[in-house]
């Protein structure tokens, strides 16, 4: 297997793990004590609640794609910096991505700068560059349209 073909499994591997729980790979249900609660009769029923936590999802887009992911649109621009170490060299510095989205939420739209690795939080809604494919390769010249980013989205 070579090179690439290991780091885009690693990549797929991480990307399913993600998606399907995170990090854990166990989970233990918390069981609490029983509450005893008091009931009061009333002649209108309880309004009908549902709990909502966070909403988190994975997407892949390339420079001008507009992907929609929990209501938000966002739409790869440009790749601002590609420093990142070409994987058929040794490098002392592991280098990075940066590129520009715009998000596109309700009738407002954000240009923003990613970092790769680092989150950035917009209107409450943290978004996370996890990488750009392919990874760089010294002896290969790409174009912007090469290249695939995945995004992780949390939203409270």
């Amino acid at each position: 297997m070579d090179k690439e073909t290991a780091s885009i499994l690693g990549i797929i591997l991480v990307l399913l793990i993600l998606l399907y729980g995170g990090w854990s790979v166990v989970q233990i249900p918390m069981v609490a004590p029983p509450v005893v609660l008091q009931t009061i009769p009333s002649s209108t029923p309880p309004p009908e609640t549902t709990p909502r936590g966070p909403q988190s999802a994975s997407v892949t887009a390339q420079i001008g794609q507009s992907i929609e992911i929990l209501g938000i649109t966002l739409t790869p621009l440009d790749i601002l910096e590609e420093s990142r170490c070409p994987s058929d060299v040794v490098c002392i510095q592991a280098g990075t991505l940066r590129m520009r989205a715009a998000i596109l939420r309700g009738n407002t739209t954000t240009i923003q700068e990613f970092k790769l690795g680092t989150p950035v939080v917009v209107g409450g809604t943290t978004f996370l560059l996890v990488t750009a494919i392919p990874e760089p390769v010294s002896t290969v010249v790409r174009n912007s349209a090469d290249y695939q980013f995945v995004f992780h989205v949390t939203r409270p």
